[in-house]
């Protein structure tokens, strides 16, 4: 057979499912080589490929809706026109990941101070208080998408500047992108309207999230390794210096010094793919509850728009057209 059959409640298991479809996609000729899913690994390939299954991306439904069917065409048109072409590397050598890192660092320390309006819950859906580190790790993720915007738009002509206002009156609900130009004027408009950019490390997600009072919404899905920020104090030497200091201090006292052995070789450098799924127009028709139960989510938390990612608008030309738009509205409402 050329074709997976898979059970549309078999989706709501993401970890069995994913073992299921590493057992089958290799039976109708998809390989999960390296490099044939790069710049994705296979793990993250799979989830993303359950994520688009949720979202209604790829695969033909039938059977009274019961049953999914997936072939290879599916799944190579899907990553090779879909994931790969909108995929953005951030590495350790894009001046950005400094400018996220020193944001990352610099906002977490102010929401325990209460040095700026945004929350502890503000880039994470958990709704309890984190570690610190956790924090972190979570507005990295949250903001990168950002940044990943911001290098997508330059792309395709036009400058877009992120939001990086910390201050105590900043905005609730301000726009992500804050500026807009043509790259090579040399001037940026002020961006009209809200335009929520929202990144999440869940690449088996089927929605995208916007607030209450955004105008524009889009939505980044992010393979961030899970030692990320280890990585990065690697690159910029800061871990070897750390490991240093400690192997002076213990020596050869065991079992300390396996320890540190192993923490010398965590990898060093970063590169971190982003998926641009695509972006929506916020509508009534977006708009969900407090407690509404959504498939694949459970219950909202808050009042918010969610649009499923099989509905996003995702091509690289009807992006740069939303630039253009973007930009012809904050120039006309620059010039005034």
């Amino acid at each position: 057979m050329s074709e997976i059959r898979i059970l549309y409640k078999s989706l709501e298991n993401a970890s069995s499912l994913k073992k299921y479809l590493r057992s089958q996609l290799p039976r109708i000729g998809v390989s999960l080589e390296l490099s044939e899913i790069s710049p994705y690994d296979e793990d993250q390939f799979l989830q993303l490929l359950i994520g688009a299954l949720r979202g209604e991306e790829c695969g033909q439904r039938s059977e009274g809706n019961d049953i999914i069917i997936l072939t290879r065409d599916d799944i190579n048109c899907w990553f090779q026109e879909r994931v790969r072409q909108n995929t953005i590397l951030i590495s350790h050598e894009h001046e950005e990941t400094y400018h996220l890192t020193i944001f990352a660092l610099t906002a977490a320390c102010q929401m325990w101070t209460g040095g700026t309006q945004m929350t502890v819950t503000e880039f994470s859906r958990r709704g309890k208080r984190r570690p610190l580190l956790q924090i972190v790790a979570d507005i990295f993720t949250g903001k990168i998408g950002e940044v990943a915007t911001r290098r997508l738009a330059r792309n395709l002509g036009y400058e877009v500047q992120p939001d990086w206002d910390l201050s105590p009156e900043r905005e609730r609900y301000r726009s992500d992108l804050t500026r807009i130009g043509r790259v090579g004027e040399g001037r940026l408009y002020e961006a009209p309207g809200v335009i929520s950019v929202k990144s999440t490390a869940s690449l088996t997600g089927a929605w995208a999230e916007a607030p209450t009072g955004a105008h524009i919404a889009l939505f980044w899905k992010i393979a961030l390794p899970e030692d990320f920020l280890l990585r990065l104090l690697q690159y910029i030497s800061s871990w070897t210096k750390l490991i240093k200091f400690l192997n002076e201090r213990v020596g050869q006292a065991d079992p300390f010094k396996n320890f540190l052995q192993s923490l010398s070789q965590i990898e060093s450098g970063l590169s971190i793919p982003c998926y641009f799924e695509g972006f929506y127009r916020p509508s009534q028709d977006t708009l969900r509850s407090a407690g509404e139960e959504l498939p694949f989510l459970g219950k909202v938390r808050e009042g918010k728009h969610m649009c499923r990612t099989g509905q996003l608008q995702w091509s690289q030309a009807e992006f740069r057209q939303l630039m253009e738009q973007i930009y012809q509205e904050a120039k006309e409402r620059g010039g005034r």
